[in-house]
């Protein structure tokens, strides 16, 4: 008799051992919601850089870039993208020095996203740029 006992002992320790393995990973799996990434950004920055590589192998992005032209790369990207972005180009060196005007975000913006192009100059020179795009406004 004492040997059936000690069974059903057994089997009801197993039991809420195994209940509370089951509960802990349901608790463990609905605890924090699941990490959601916006993807209208992911989708505007492969829009501004697939634009600028447009640019690029136009030759508009090179001729403009070693010339520290932003502004018509911003009215080049301007026609390519949606008309609620807002843009703001600038332009540095291989040692990182701003060339152009600097990005000074406005307290205001929230959604503010950066996206960076790197050329490496002409045919005959080597001055490599970073075009830098800073974008605002999508929804």
């Amino acid at each position: 008799m004492k040997i059936k006992r000690r069974q059903g002992v057994y089997y009801s320790i197993e039991a809420v051992i195994a209940t509370v393995m089951v509960l802990s990973v349901v608790y463990i799996v609905t605890k924090t919601p699941p990490m959601f990434y916006d993807i209208s950004k992911v989708n505007y920055k492969v829009r501004i850089y697939n634009s600028l590589k447009t640019l690029d192998e136009l030759g508009l992005l090179r001729y403009h870039a070693l010339r520290n032209d932003t502004s018509s790369i911003e009215s080049a990207l301007q026609e390519m993208l949606p008309g609620d972005v807002n843009i703001f180009v600038t332009i540095y060196d291989k040692n990182g020095v701003n060339l152009t005007t600097s990005f000074s975000k406005p307290f205001y913006l929230t959604d503010v996203i950066a996206l960076s192009y790197y050329i490496c100059g002409d045919v005959d020179n080597y001055l490599p740029r970073e075009i830098r795009v800073y974008a605002w406004g999508f929804r």
